[in-house]
């Protein structure tokens, strides 16, 4: 093993020839390189496994597509989600389940279907960050916030925020708040990860 001048005991047992199966075959096949431990990415082990086991009966011959998706969420430990909201509703809260387990982080892209009103965010429950076309409040102009992840602005007086006030067992809780007499659905996706 390379001399990286850390040393554990660990790190001095480690035995490069302890790595078999679909991690050493991933590479062996060009799907990446081992980092100093000699393993791959979880996204490159579940490549390797998946060719290395294609026609094994035990493997995943038959899977579909979405059957795959599952598996790769399962084992890098994030869920994809979507969901929408009507933005006629009054200031509230919406619990958003799915995810199989309590979020660290959130991703969200929102939009307000069938206008130029969109969001970029990110959330943990405590911090709150997004980008947003803000269009209806100056033309042609985007803006940030660090305040909610979820900013659909109509104007600047007709709006609809949102930010996540808990995470929960099974996905979280958005507060929401209206601003003016918005209207519309909104649409979002989310990556929530564990």
């Amino acid at each position: 093993m390379k001399d990286m001048g850390i040393s554990t005991p660990m790190m001095a047992n480690h035995d490069d020839n302890m790595h078999t199966g679909s991690a050493k075959r991933g590479v062996a096949n060009g799907l990446g390189s081992l980092d100093a431990l000699g393993h791959t990415t979880p996204a490159e082990m579940i490549l390797a496994e998946l060719l290395a086991n294609k026609n094994a009966a035990a493997g995943y011959a038959g899977l579909d597509a979405s059957s795959l998706l599952a598996l790769a969420q399962q084992r890098l430990n994030f869920k994809l989600l979507s969901f929408t909201r009507d933005s006629s509703i009054a200031t509230g809260t919406q619990a958003v389940t799915g995810a199989g387990f309590v979020p660290r982080g959130v991703i969200f892209i929102s939009n307000t279907i069938n206008t130029p009103e969109a969001s970029i965010g990110f959330d943990d429950g405590t911090n709150h960050f997004c980008i947003f076309n803000g269009h209806g409040i100056t033309a042609n102009t985007w803006s940030n916030g660090a305040a909610s992840s979820l900013f659909l602005a109509t104007s600047a007086t007709i709006n609809y925020i949102g930010a996540i006030q808990s995470v929960d067992a099974d996905g979280f809780t958005i507060y929401w708040t209206k601003g003016g007499a918005k209207t519309g659905t909104v649409s979002v996706y989310a990556i929530a990860f564990r």
